[in-house]
């Protein structure tokens, strides 16, 4: 085989990559902004905080959420769910001690989730501890990103929460 062969196979080979990878849709990483946390609620022992998503068509890799910690290292378990329609897409088991005080912790999807409009998204945070272990959840009490309940209470605001997720390149 000639130089100009081989040169001539290189360059079509180069063509082809460059035509594929400009014919596959790409896709940038995106977080939503966070939200100013202005009050905290503190998470009773084994009660449960809802988080109403809303709706959307996202790619979805990774839920952070705003937890407080008291400046103190906690002994206790925080669960955390996600679920579609009531029916659970991916938990998530965390012990207290690894959070940091008012900074968002993150929770990755073990595959990304393409999320349907037409459903209904929650995400459910509870945490399980004795004495004095607890650890408090940032919210906003004017924020209007989906609704969320302390129990069945119904809260006014959102939890402090931001989405990882992917879209197309513009």
């Amino acid at each position: 085989m000639t130089i100009f062969k081989i040169f001539g196979i290189c360059l079509v080979l180069a063509v082809i990559a460059f035509i594929g990878y400009r014919l596959i849709p790409a896709k940038e990483t995106v977080l939503t902004d966070g939200l100013v946390a202005d009050r905290h609620i503190r998470l009773a022992s084994d009660v449960t905080i809802e988080q109403k998503l809303p709706q959307s068509d996202i790619e979805l890799k990774e839920i952070q959420i705003m937890f407080g910690t008291y400046k103190r290292t906690n002994d206790g378990i925080l669960t955390v769910s996600l679920l579609e329609n009531d029916n659970l897409i991916q938990q998530w088991f965390l012990r207290a001690e690894k959070l940091a005080d008012n900074a968002y912790q993150s929770f990755v999807l073990n595959k990304k989730k393409k999320l349907n409009p037409e459903s209904n998204y929650i995400v459910k945070v509870s945490y399980h501890y004795s004495g004095d272990n607890f650890i408090a959840l940032w919210t906003n009490k004017d924020a209007k990103y989906g609704s969320f309940k302390n129990g069945e209470q119904a809260l006014d605001g959102s939890v402090c929460y931001k989405l990882v997720y992917l879209k197309e390149k513009q």
